[in-house]
């Protein structure tokens, strides 16, 4: 297995990453959502302010990824990292993947120079609070808002 970032000819495996989180995210009262044009993933995949991490098997199955987003911070004047979504097949959970992707993108932040890597969890997703908390550098901190 590898992790890597999606470069701009990566749309099989945007795609695959699109499947995973709709599965992952999949809310019961919800139809599922309309299919993205190949010109909607390209905008995505050619944005330098989105960045795509996957992990992926030996035979190119994308089993865990993680999307971000570059925001400018007009008050600090270095950007930020905001981690918009993480998941991992269920299969391949504990395993560490969802660890190993948070750690692959705080090499993405250092490299941008951005001055945090944050998320937000909803309130009741407790196992994504204990993996937040896991890898946050004030784990002691009660929020919904993590930095990592």
């Amino acid at each position: 297995m590898r992790i890597r970032r999606l470069a701009q000819t990566d749309v099989k495996p945007l795609i695959a990453l699109r499947g995973l989180y709709i599965e992952a995210f999949e809310e019961e009262d919800s139809s599922p959502p309309p299919a993205l044009s190949e010109h909607i993933i390209g905008a995505m995949l050619s944005d330098p302010r989105m960045f795509f991490v996957i992990l992926e098997t030996e035979v190119g199955e994308v089993v865990g990824g993680i999307t971000a987003h570059l925001l400018p911070n007009l008050i600090q004047g270095e950007p930020e990292l905001y981690l918009y979504d993480l998941a991992v097949h269920p299969e391949f959970r504990r395993r560490g993947i969802a660890s190993a992707l948070i750690r692959a993108l705080r090499n993405i932040r250092d490299e941008l120079g951005a001055s945090v890597l944050y998320v937000q969890a909803h309130i009741e997703d407790e196992e994504a609070h204990a993996l937040y908390r896991k890898m946050s550098s004030a784990p002691e901190a009660p929020s919904i808002q993590f930095e990592l």
